[in-house]
Order: structure tokens, then sequence, then C-alpha cells
């Protein structure tokens, strides 16, 4: 049965890889991460995924577009989705000293972990720049 689960797994994710533009969604240890997907996709794979690992780079939405590019609206918004349709999720946020080390940011964290039902805990991570070389 666990064999079967896992081959179902690996089929949704093949499927996502085949159909959402690169870097829109990344696999590690064997879980989906999200960022950026279809909604339906999303909602098709929250039975297959016994975790979501979901990375919140920043709370506050006019820092997250300067640093990233992008607005935290969707990641946020999917998130809220995710965890109301039963999805377990984690959250995992990246603090960058002198960027999003502040008290507001950490009372907002704070917020969004007891606003959702089935979120697992948070993760404080200090940033590294091993990935620096990738870009």
């Amino acid at each position: 049965m666990r064999m079967k689960r896992l081959l179902t797994l690996l089929c949704a994710m093949a499927m996502l890889l085949a159909l959402i533009p690169a870097g829109a969604v990344s696999v590690s240890a064997g879980k989906v991460l999200k960022h950026r997907t279809e909604t339906t996709l999303l909602e098709e794979i929250i039975p297959l995924t016994d975790l979501f690992l979901w990375d919140v780079k920043d709370t506050d939405d006019t820092r997250h577009l300067a640093y990233t590019g992008v607005s935290n609206k969707p990641i946020m918004e999917n998130l809220r989705m995710v965890d109301s349709l039963g999805g377990q999720t984690r959250l995992r946020c990246i603090l960058v000293n002198g960027v999003n080390t502040e008290k507001a940011h950490y009372t907002a964290i704070a917020e969004l972990y007891h606003s959702l039902q089935n979120c697992k805990g948070a993760e404080l991570l200090p940033y590294h720049p091993y990935g620096d070389s990738k870009t």
C-alpha cells in the first residue's frame, strides 16, 4: 500500500512538473513545495501530500516584492486555501539580518501560524549565502 501511495505521488509530481512553468514547483525530500501554481493542480495534490513545507520569505508584501520581484499575496492565498482544505503545512521562515529581523515580522509569523488550522509548526531559518553562487 505504501508503494502504491509513493507511485501515485510521483505521478502527481511528474504531472505538475510537466504542466507548470519552470521554477513554480520545487521537489525536496519527496515533498512538493508550492510557490505559484494553479489552484486546481494544488487542490489535486493535497490528498497525496503528507506535509507542505511552505517558504515564507517575508510577511511584508512591499518588502517581499522589493527583494523577490513578486508579491507574497498569491503565496499567502494559496497557503490559506491549502489549510482550509485540510493540507498539513509547516512554515519555513528565512531570516535575513537587517532585512526582516524586526519584531513586526516575528509577530506576523506568529499571527499567521495561529490563524492556520493545519499548520504543524514554524521554522525560523537564518539566511546563509551558500546558494549565492547559483545566481
